[in-house]
């Protein structure tokens, strides 16, 4: 079985909700989600996120944010990072033999976006930059069940 960890800046908005999303849609994938820093470390997700994805039949209320650690570079198949400056940072503490492992989503993906391939942070939106956030993660992961194997 195949393992994916998706990071983000705090893993309480956009990680969370594509873990919670691929856990969903794949099954057969083992997914988790990790922050770049540890500003939530243990908090549940961001309630905007709980509640797109609550209106979408996926339930991440039991997900607790973690930072990411150098062992989920080992273990993971596939690091797929929200923006480019998140793959910075990890390719950055990142062991030369796991960084083919990591990814900017949008980009493994292929999704059209505007943002240059960058996953906008929703946190200091709106309701509706969270369900815009929740829709490209959905297409992303409609292409992440495909690929992984």
């Amino acid at each position: 079985m195949k393992k994916v960890t998706f990071v983000c800046t705090g893993n309480i908005c956009r990680s969370s909700l594509a873990e919670g999303i691929l856990k969903d849609l794949a099954p057969h994938i083992l997914s988790s989600s990790s922050g770049i820093e540890n500003y939530h470390a243990g908090e549940k997700p961001d309630y905007r996120a709980i509640k797109v994805a609550k209106l979408h039949n996926i339930n991440i209320e039991n997900l607790y944010s973690k930072q990411i650690t150098p062992k989920d570079l080992e273990e993971n198949d596939y690091i797929f990072a929200v923006t480019h400056k998140h793959k910075e940072k990890i390719l950055k503490h990142c062991p030369p033999e796991f960084a083919h492992k990591v990814h900017i989503l949008l980009e493994f993906c292929k999704v059209k976006n505007n943002w240059n391939n960058d996953l906008q942070d929703p946190y200091y939106g709106t309701e509706e930059d969270f369900q815009e956030t929740f829709d490209l993660i959905l297409k992303c992961c409609f292409k992440l069940k495909e690929v992984i194997k």
